[in-house]
């Protein structure tokens, strides 16, 4: 007798700023079924687009049908605000222990980052990115930086188009 491996998933919760679209994409089975239909352009395929024309707080249900029968539930929760944001620590770890380890904004509603950079006290760029995924793990070649506190500048370009630029601190605890 085969056993089949049956996980249902809608995906990670997520916040979006209104008027942006998102894309859904449920795993696990072979027929969808998403409610409520509430912004959704289609409630039976596992990739629907949502599309959000004003804040809020919605949680989508995606019932799943295996190839074999099985059925399931996911659940994912969408965020709305009204404006585009990013959150960055004031400190960060760099221990290893897989907790706040890397220091990275975290973004709403922006479409792409000009440059991350960060400076120790001379001055001199330690880190460049182009690229939120990546983050400064407290290291400059190669080898872990003494704690302290280090400068970082962030460039971004909104969904209008707009560049934003912003500048502040952060506390490297080791």
């Amino acid at each position: 007798m085969l056993v089949e491996k049956f996980t249902p998933f809608a995906g990670n919760d997520t916040t979006i700023v209104k008027g942006e679209h998102i894309y859904f994409y449920a795993t696990g089975g072979s027929q969808y079924t998403w409610t409520p239909a509430t912004n959704l352009s289609d409630t039976t395929i596992p990739n629907p687009v949502g599309y959000f024309p004003d804040t809020g707080r919605f949680a989508y249900n995606v019932h799943v049908v295996s190839s074999f029968g099985c059925i399931g539930d996911a659940r994912i929760r969408v965020y709305v605000v009204g404006q585009p944001a990013f959150f960055i620590p004031t400190a960060f770890t760099p221990n290893g222990d897989g907790r706040n380890d890397i220091f990275k904004p975290t973004t709403i509603g922006y479409s792409s980052l000009n440059y991350f950079r960060i400076y120790n006290r001379w001055g001199e760029l330690i880190y460049n990115s182009h690229t939120l995924e990546v983050g400064w793990d407290g290291t400059y070649g190669g080898k872990p930086v003494e704690m302290g506190t280090y400068y970082w500048l962030l460039s971004t370009i909104d969904r209008n188009g707009t560049v934003e630029k912003y500048k502040g601190d952060v506390t490297l605890i080791r």
